[in-house]
Formats: C-alpha cells, sequence, structure tokens
C-alpha cells in the first residue's frame, strides 16, 4: 500500500521523465514473483516483492535484477530485468519524507 500511494514520487526521482501512478510491465525473464493472468508484473510488485523480500530475508537483490545508469524498465530478453540505479533514490526520498513525518501520498 506504501508503494502504491507514493508511487508518483518514486517517480520523480526514481524513473526520470516517467510520470506514472502506476507500471505494468509483461514480464520475459525468470524471476520469482506472481504473474497476472496475461503474463503482467506491477512494478510496485517488483520492489516489493524481488527487492524488499530479496534484501529482507536474503540479504541479496535476485542476480536477473540489472540496475542501469539510464530510464530503463523492464525486460526486453529472458536474461536480465532492468531498473534505473535512481530508483533507489526515489525509494530513500518517500522514506525519508515518511520518517520526518510529512504528509505523503493522497
Amino acid at each position: 500500500m506504501f508503494l502504491q500511494k507514493n508511487f508518483r514520487r518514486i517517480c520523480e526521482k526514481g524513473f526520470p521523465g516517467i510520470t506514472a501512478s502506476s507500471i505494468r510491465i509483461k514480464l520475459i525473464t525468470d524471476i520469482d514473483i506472481k504473474k497476472d493472468d496475461f503474463g503482467y508484473v506491477g512494478i510496485e510488485d517488483v520492489i516489493y516483492y524481488v527487492l524488499r523480500c530479496g534484501l529482507v530475508h536474503n540479504c541479496l537483490v535476485d542476480s536477473k535484477i540489472q540496475f542501469t545508469n539510464y530510464t530503463r524498465i523492464g525486460n526486453s530478453d529472458k536474461k536480465f530485468f532492468y531498473l534505473p540505479k535512481t530508483l533507489i533514490l526515489g525509494l530513500i526520498d518517500v522514506a525519508r519524507s515518511a520518517l520526518d513525518g510529512i504528509q505523503i501520498g493522497t
């Protein structure tokens, strides 16, 4: 819920040039995440289940996740799922604001 409520703000720094309330990607890379009936995943789910859960429960991020220096989101091949490195800045910004007690999300 936190990611969904604050996704636009995460996009401001995390996905430069993209403003969205949600992003869904057709998943062709073999990462451990539930897809919908059409094979799509939400970026919020990738952030939560692949990044957050991987770090909290296993102290690592799936090796098929590749962070890039530019705004590339998703997978163009079965080998990797790409996310921009700036995503981390977007997540830090939202978390910092929440910790500072600033009202975020609507």
